[in-house]
């Protein structure tokens, strides 16, 4: 038979694991499937536009609370993208 405190580490690692699967779950736990992404298309684009006229990685990072990794992959996801896709059909 289980002592008072062995049942109640038990308990407090039975609770962990269900917070664990209920974030993954409802998907905010971080780099899991259903994370709500943390700035909106429009936001992207004014970051976009701003480093464009000037602003640097960590001033924009600072600005938005992300991390400069985060403003690279914004920006350089947009390089050597056009508004408008012409399709090509070959025949």
């Amino acid at each position: 038979m289980l002592s008072n405190e062995d049942c109640e580490k038990r308990i407090l690692d039975l609770e962990k694991r269900v917070q664990v699967l209920e974030s993954i779950i409802n998907g905010t736990s971080r780099n899991k499937p259903g994370r709500k992404p943390l700035l909106s298309a429009d936001t992207k684009a004014e970051i976009i536009r701003k480093h464009n006229t000037g602003s640097s990685y960590s001033c924009l990072a600072a600005e938005y609370g992300v991390s400069k990794t985060t403003i690279s992959n914004i920006i350089n996801h947009n390089k050597g993208k056009s508004r408008f896709t012409i399709p090509v059909h070959r025949g």
